[in-house]
């Protein structure tokens, strides 16, 4: 069973951004970045972040709500638009949401 949800997602230069992820079975998730029309993409870990600038970009794990693994990303800028997408893929459950950053200047 493999379940995708999307959600298009428009900030401003500068602002701060939460993209939401909850896991079903409280398992580790895998967060994913490609940007459009180029080969850059990183992999962000849950507890782990591999991109440029680790300063910015943050996973929250909830301790009272297990499970939780939003992004966020602070100060966004406009090689932060993308797609990022947030996987859960265990032997009883496959989801992914996808959301589409776009960066609206100033």
């Amino acid at each position: 069973m493999y379940f995708i949800t999307g959600e298009a997602r428009h900030v401003h230069l500068g602002a701060s951004v939460l993209l939401k992820c909850q896991s079903v079975y409280h398992n580790n998730v895998l967060w994913r970045y490609s940007k459009p029309h180029s080969d850059d993409s990183y992999i962000m870990y849950w507890n782990r972040i591999i991109v440029k600038d680790t300063r910015r970009f943050e996973v929250h794990r909830s301790n009272s709500s297990p499970g939780i693994f939003d992004l966020s990303i602070s100060n966004v800028q406009l090689s932060d638009a993308g797609m990022y997408r947030c996987s859960e893929i265990s032997i009883q459950y496959s989801a992914e949401i996808l959301y589409k950053l776009s960066v609206i200047g100033q």
